[in-house]
């Protein structure tokens, strides 16, 4: 956000030029360079105009050859007696200014009709009218902030930080809807046909048709030239809807947009991918070195234990953080690990196969610490590559407004964290193992809300950790299998 530049200026009746003689109202105009990006890609700046509530004669404000363009020598002569308008424009100079300050302090670029609403009730002009309903924009930061708030000190009940992390989601792709159009999303004036148009906008902003520069999102934003796939979309709608429910039914907000109303989310059907790794190219990665690479090891590591454990890619992260147990019970003799799947809100005893097990072991008995998905994703790719795993996978695209796209790409373009839990279901079930055995491990069943039950559960989740253990004793891999020896 560029610092204010305020150009005053004589508004004549409509229709007419400015006569000399007559008194004319004084308006300001307030550029900060917002930058519109119009349909056709090229760019604007809008600036926001004001009245500062004061009336001049045209000879008294600037010269007749330059068409009464504001001139400071004659203004300044004409109110030498009289500065009364002088201090009203000093004040407004003052309240656009100090809002300035305050914008680029929190790093916000406002669009221009809620910079001027922040000036008029700044300048007290508000004072007899009817308070606005907040923005959808400002509605969903002051719900994240509050849901922030709540984590922070665990209120039972508050929003989980995935869940908060969406809303930041929403609300980036409100903000840059704004900044395309120059319009404002409010609850008052929202229908079903800006409810699509704010899709479609965001769809072209994706595709790279219409390009926004967003002050509170720095990083490169990524295109797309076929748009969002109906599956991502899909997310963001529901996202969205919630939060406008929220706002009808908890704040008692008015609006005519009915968020429950059918016909508001695109199919279910989104974009598949034929891909799952083999036990050869299994084989291929553990017994691949990679160790004068971090990136490229930590991504052997990731999907080896993905592979062998089934986890999903939220419950990896964790992993890190939970100790190793043993089970000698029985006549058993194996590692395991209690993975909690956050998402489903159940818990299960992974047995360690014996690649996992040497995995923690080099780690001095514990998981290694993964990065974020997307750079996991990034080194998973890099790893594929490295080592020549490049057979062609068919990938479907359903997408929100491009159609069905059918391509095939070299597997390690395609490869991601989601891939791991599918091949540890595809290879088990090639072995015929039971489903609920697999499913056991991939699907638990959630635990009792009743604390007196915790030790059955913990009993029920070691019994069918041991049914797993006695499945993979029956089959003959090279991979899935269980080694006899803990080193510890």
């Amino acid at each position: 956000m560029e610092e204010p530049k305020i150009r005053y200026y004589l508004e004549p009746k409509r229709g007419e030029g400015l006569a000399k003689g007559s008194k004319y109202i004084i308006m300001a105009e307030v550029n900060y360079r917002n930058v519109i990006i119009k349909s056709n890609g090229s760019k604007s700046y809008k600036p926001f105009r004001i009245s500062i509530k004061k009336s001049i004669k045209p000879e008294q404000f600037g010269r007749r050859d330059e068409n009464y363009k504001f001139d400071e020598l004659i203004f300044s002569k004409s109110q030498k007696n009289d500065s009364t308008i002088r201090r009203v424009m000093m004040k407004l100079e003052d309240a656009v200014f100090e809002l300035y300050k305050e914008y680029d302090k929190k790093g916000l670029m406002p669009i221009p009709a809620d910079f001027k609403n922040a000036v008029e009730v700044s300048l007290d002009r508000k004072s007899d009218l009817e308070r606005p309903q907040p923005t959808i924009l400002e509605y969903i930061y002051k719900s994240i902030a509050e849901d922030n708030e709540k984590l922070k000190i665990e209120v039972e009940g508050a929003r989980k930080a995935n869940t908060i992390k969406t809303y930041n989601t929403v609300a980036k792709h409100v903000e840059n809807y704004e900044l395309a159009t120059g319009e404002k999303l409010l609850f008052e004036t929202f229908n079903e046909q800006i409810y699509w148009r704010f899709f479609e906008v965001l769809d072209d902003i994706l595709k790279g048709k219409i390009e926004v520069h967003n002050p509170n999102q720095p990083k490169k934003k990524r295109k797309q030239d076929y748009g969002f796939l109906k599956s991502s979309l899909r997310k963001i709608q529901v996202s969205f809807l919630k939060v406008f429910k929220q706002a009808l039914k908890k704040e008692g907000i008015r609006s005519g947009f009915q968020p429950d109303q059918d016909g508001l989310l695109v199919s279910r059907k989104g974009s598949s991918k034929s891909l799952y790794i083999t036990e050869n190219e299994l084989k291929q990665i553990i017994s691949s070195d990679c160790s004068h690479s971090p990136s490229l090891q930590i991504a052997k590591e990731y999907i080896i234990i993905g592979c062998l454990t089934g986890a999903r890619n939220e419950s990896m992260m964790e992993l890190y953080n939970e100790p190793i147990h043993h089970n000698k019970d029985d006549g058993y003799n194996f590692s395991y690990v209690r993975s909690r799947h956050n998402k489903t809100q159940t818990e299960v005893f992974i047995p360690l196969l014996k690649p996992v097990q040497d995995i923690v072991n080099s780690h001095n008995c514990q998981f290694p610490k993964f990065y974020s998905n997307a750079k996991t994703n990034a080194n998973l790719k890099s790893l594929f590559k490295f080592l020549e795993i490049e057979r062609p996978v068919v990938e479907t695209l359903d997408t929100y407004r491009s159609g069905k796209l059918t391509k095939e790409i070299p597997m390690h373009k395609l490869v991601s964290t989601h891939d791991a839990k599918k091949t540890f279901t595809t290879i088990l079930a090639g072995y015929q193992l039971p489903e609920s055995i697999i499913s056991s491990i991939t699907h638990p069943d959630k635990p009792s809300q009743n604390k007196m039950f915790q030790v059955y559960d913990n009993r029920n989740m070691l019994d069918k950790a041991k049914q797993f253990v006695d499945e993979i004793n029956k089959i003959d891999s090279e991979v899935y299998k269980f080694q006899n020896t803990l080193v510890l």
